[in-house]
């Protein structure tokens, strides 16, 4: 007799898990982490408190979750060996794109005001928005900095993926931060343009060993 398998279908998990992620994201923006808890997110997206741990054990494993599913698409394979042919120059465009328009979400901008303004649980917050969000990006650039260079032993790569995250995505949050700016509304235009700045104003240091610019 065959046997039918256990557990919940990929594709209504998946549902589940969005529902979830919906839901966490609203109570926190609206409630603060303070009032913010694995209870509370059960209650608000309608499932079993151990539906919602099966998927986090805490809460602050639980906002990770929320910014990692922003940041899941930068996901690198960082296999690249010297000597193979490097990445397309115009796909650097591509990933600092894709970078700005994660970073300067409406979500991502309201969790980082949140960090901001939660006094009681800023550093828990701030160590979770870094590690699943800033670093991914980092890592994603540099990722594609080492590919591109991988014939270049001295260069750093992490240094310079910072510096160009810093110049694309830092003063356009301040100031969206401080409600000067609304980043989540540019246009792709707006977008290419900005990215095309920075890339441009990078390309004739970190680039000048090759002789081409992405």
């Amino acid at each position: 007799m065959e046997k039918r398998a256990r557990g919940r279908p990929a594709s209504n998990r998946l549902e589940v898990e969005r529902k979830i992620l919906q839901a966490s994201t609203q109570l926190l923006f609206d409630q603060g982490f303070a009032k913010f808890s694995i209870d509370a997110v059960s209650r608000s997206a309608g499932v079993a408190k151990k539906t919602v741990y099966a998927m986090a054990a805490n809460r602050e494993e639980l906002v990770g979750k929320i910014v990692a599913s922003w940041t899941e698409q930068l996901q690198t394979s960082g296999d690249h060996r010297p000597g193979e042919a490097r990445p397309d120059p115009g796909s650097l465009r591509a990933l600092l794109s894709r970078i700005y328009r994660i970073a300067l979400s409406k979500e991502a901008v309201a969790l980082f005001r949140l960090i901001c303004a939660d006094k009681e649980g800023r550093e828990r917050l701030a160590e979770i928005y870094n590690r699943n969000g800033v670093e991914r990006g980092v890592l994603a650039v540099a990722t594609w900095l080492r590919e591109y260079q991988a014939d270049i032993p001295s260069f750093d790569v992490n240094r310079s993926a910072r510096m160009i995250l810093a110049a694309l995505v830092a003063e356009p949050l301040r100031r969206a931060a401080i409600g000067l700016e609304t980043p989540w509304n540019d246009s792709d235009e707006e977008v290419t343009a900005r990215v095309g700045e920075c890339v441009d104003f990078y390309a004739r240091v970190l680039f000048k060993e090759l002789g081409t610019a992405p």
